[in-house]
């Protein structure tokens, strides 16, 4: 009838399942937000609306970002990428530098460094990484040799990781 309370459902004996929690999706790949860029400002930063707020983006962070990542995927993949000096650098190392030089010359090579001992602390510099443009060849492997000494006895990824960020620095 109309007005009578539903039978229950029969009982099987055994208690009733609970409620499966839902399966959680797989992670979604994060992509960065839309941004529209709005305007500049000194030539330095960029004014951007993002999806919910305004943004200001330090123009030469976000360039040295992306070299740094470029870098360091490059290191890491073993794709050696140098620029070829059409004039050789002689290179006057202290004796600090001359035993970081020695010590690790793998990591500057994985780099796309390309430097000879000649004699005493003197080191010739044939070639760069590629990302080097216009950087005086002396104070880039100066820069490269004081992140290599920095790391000390760290493992291998760290010490081309901050390698990489002096590179793009």
């Amino acid at each position: 009838t109309a007005g009578s309370p539903r039978a229950a459902a029969p009982s099987t004996g055994s208690a009733p399942e609970a409620p499966s929690a839902p399966v959680p999706a797989e992670p979604a790949e994060r992509k960065p937000p839309e941004l529209v860029p709005i305007g500049q400002y000194r030539e330095s930063f960029i004014l951007a609306s993002g999806p919910v707020e305004q943004l200001v983006v330090d123009q030469h962070a976000a360039h040295e970002r992306v070299l740094y990542e470029r870098i360091r995927d490059r290191i890491a993949a073993g794709r050696l990428l140098s620029q070829r000096l059409l004039v050789r650098a002689l290179f006057e190392a202290s004796p600090e530098e001359a035993e970081t030089l020695a010590s690790r010359a793998d990591d500057l090579a994985a780099a796309g460094f390309e430097v000879e001992p000649m004699s005493g602390r003197s080191w010739s510099i044939a070639a760069l990484p590629a990302e080097a443009l216009g950087r005086q060849p002396e104070e880039m492997l100066r820069e490269a040799l004081a992140r290599l000494a920095e790391t000390g006895a760290a493992d291998e990824t760290e010490r081309r990781d901050r390698m990489a960020a002096g590179i793009a620095c």
